[in-house]
C-alpha cells in the first residue's frame, strides 16, 4: 500500500483511488487464516466461509523421517481421491535433491519450467515455478528453521502455502520456523496479563502453532477473581501535539 501511495504521488494523482480486494476464496477458511499469518498484513486477507481440515504440521527427527511422512501423506490423500497434488520445495536445486531421494516412488513428476507442468498430475516443484498455480493439496518440503531462517522469507513460505486449495500439509525436521505470531493483542493484554498472573501472549503463540489450550494447564470459562482491584490509568503524550498544554 505504501508503494501504491508513493507511485500515486510521483505521477501526480495523489488522490488517485484505491479499492481493496480483500476477501480470499482460493483455500478454505483454515487455510486462508495460516496464510494470512505469514503475510505481514494479517488484517488484508478475509477469508471465505469454506470449511476444511486444519493444515497438518508434520515433524520427522531426520531426512529419511521426512521423506516417510511424505511417502506416507500422499498415499493418504490419494486414497481420498485427491490427484492434484503439489510438493513445493525452495528452491529447484532441493526439488532436484528430492526427485532423487524419493527414487520413483512417489510418481510425481519433477517440474524444471512452468509450462512443461502436467496438471493432471501431481507435481515436484520449486516455489518459484509454482507461483499462480492452484492444487487441491500442496506439501512443503523441508519447511524448518534449517530452511526459511530469515523473517524477509514469510513471504515465499506464503507464496507456497496459498498454491493449496484443501489441504494442506508442512513437513520438517528439527524446529518448525515461526516466521510471524501476531495476536493482534492491543496494549491492553499485557497489563491485564500482569494482573492476572496469566501469560496471555505466550499462550496465544503456542496456541497458534498447534498446541491445546488445557495441554498447557488452562481451561475455559472465567478466570478467578483475584483478590484486589487493577486500576489502568491512561497516559497520554502530547509530544505530537502542538499549542496544546491541557
Amino acid at each position: 500500500l505504501d508503494f501504491y501511495r508513493q507511485s500515486a504521488e510521483s505521477l501526480g494523482q495523489p488522490e488517485a483511488s484505491l479499492a481493496l480486494l480483500k476477501e480470499s476464496y482460493r483455500g478454505t477458511a483454515q487455510i486462508t487464516r495460516f496464510c494470512r499469518r505469514l503475510a505481514g498484513q494479517p488484517e488484508l486477507i478475509i477469508p471465505f466461509d469454506r470449511q476444511g481440515p486444519e493444515p497438518e504440521l508434520l515433524s520427522a527427527p531426520d531426512r529419511d523421517g521426512m521423506l516417510k511422512r511424505l511417502l506416507e501423506q500422499i498415499k493418504a490423500w490419494r486414497a481420498e481421491g485427491i490427484n492434484s497434488i503439489a510438493v513445493i520445495t525452495k528452491t529447484g536445486a532441493a526439488a532436484e535433491a528430492l526427485y532423487r531421494g524419493l527414487d520413483g516412488r512417489a510418481a510425481l513428476q519433477l517440474v524444471k519450467e512452468a509450462d512443461k507442468a502436467d496438471l493432471g498430475r501431481s507435481l515436484l516443484m520449486p516455489a518459484a515455478l509454482a507461483k499462480g498455480l492452484e492444487f487441491d493439496a500442496v506439501i512443503l518440503w523441508d519447511a524448518g528453521a534449517g530452511t526459511y531462517a530469515w523473517p524477509s522469507q514469510r513471504n515465499l513460505l506464503y507464496v507456497e502455502a496459498s498454491r493449496a486449495l484443501h489441504r494442506l500439509a508442512l513437513i520438517y525436521q528439527g524446529e518448525l520456523y515461526v516466521i510471524e505470531v501476531n495476536p493482534r493483542a492491543s496494549r491492553t493484554v499485557p497489563y491485564i496479563s500482569k494482573v492476572t498472573g496469566v501469560p496471555m501472549v505466550d499462550l496465544a503463540t503456542r496456541l497458534m502453532v498447534g498446541q491445546k489450550l488445557k495441554d498447557q494447564g488452562y481451561g475455559t470459562g472465567l478466570y478467578k477473581t483475584p483478590p484486589y482491584v487493577a486500576v489502568k490509568v491512561p497516559v497520554f503524550s502530547f509530544e505530537k501535539l502542538n499549542d496544546v498544554n491541557a
